[in-house]
């Protein structure tokens, strides 16, 4: 299965948040409501209607793919949601690339709005603006910030996923810098509403982390791939619902098969 690319066009106009998105022949509920105290509440209640969703994922690929396979984390979100949860209409838009900055990113999230109105928007943290140096946290910050408040405007569903926590000396310069860019990602999520995605904690708490690396700690292994699959669909409340009797169809949280 593959996910669709994208092409870049002209920057969208600001639009307000809808109460209703117009999909098809009637109106469906955004995938993101303020006003729900649950955000994965209103996303929840997105995916009850059949009318197709658009999800896109955007940020660094180095920490969502493995170079050894053409395996990637959002392709695997996609093939499952697909096979399993039975949204076969949906589209899935992989615009991830290497050593994204979020300043150059949320110019290239906006341009995509336009073209494919997304219900869900992942953005993917890696540690391209933690290498400028911790005096550029702010930047980073704000435009954190903005990209989180373009998804809100157009009713979709902010979801930001941490970095994985890589395997290192915990007292280096590099690995303290990267905890407070870490940080930084938390505080902007839990401030100013949407999904998180703790790659890092999840992580942090696990014995052992080595067979989720490659060989230079760079990019997760095929298994650590796995392992952010499973984590994405359990914070969005995906295979929760699922596990109720109304709702579950092929899958248990226990179990998730990943189709080629």
């Amino acid at each position: 299965m593959r996910l669709q690319s994208d092409v870049d066009s002209q920057n969208p106009e600001d639009a307000a948040l809808p109460v209703f998105v117009e999909k098809g022949s009637r109106s469906v509920p955004p995938a993101f409501d303020l006003e729900e105290p649950r955000h994965s509440d209103a996303f929840a209640k997105r995916l009850q209607h059949d009318e197709p969703m658009t999800w896109i994922f955007a940020g660094d690929s180095n920490f969502c793919s493995t170079p050894q396979s053409s395996e990637t984390f959002p392709r695997l979100v996609a093939d499952w949601t697909k096979s399993e949860f039975g949204r076969l209409a949906d589209i899935f838009v992989n615009g991830t690339y290497a050593n994204a900055r979020l300043k150059h990113v949320r110019h290239r999230m906006q341009i995509r709005f336009t073209r494919f109105e997304p219900d869900v928007v992942t953005l993917v943290c890696g540690f391209a603006d933690c290498d400028r140096g911790v005096e550029k946290c702010d930047e980073f910050e704000q435009s954190l910030i903005g990209i989180i408040k373009d998804i809100q405007q157009i009713g979709a569903m902010p979801v930001v996923c941490t970095p994985p926590c890589p395997e290192a000396d915990e007292d280096t310069d590099e690995h303290i810098d990267q905890l407070i860019f870490v940080e930084a990602i938390r505080g902007c999520v839990a401030e100013h509403s949407g999904i998180l995605v703790d790659h890092w904690k999840y992580w942090e708490n696990q014995s052992n982390t080595e067979s989720l690396w490659d060989r230079d700690h760079q990019h997760p292994t095929a298994a650590g791939i796995l392992q952010m699959h499973k984590l994405f669909l359990h914070e969005m409340g995906i295979v929760r619902r699922l596990t109720d009797p109304e709702t579950v169809r092929k899958s248990t949280a226990e179990t998730v098969r990943i189709t080629e």
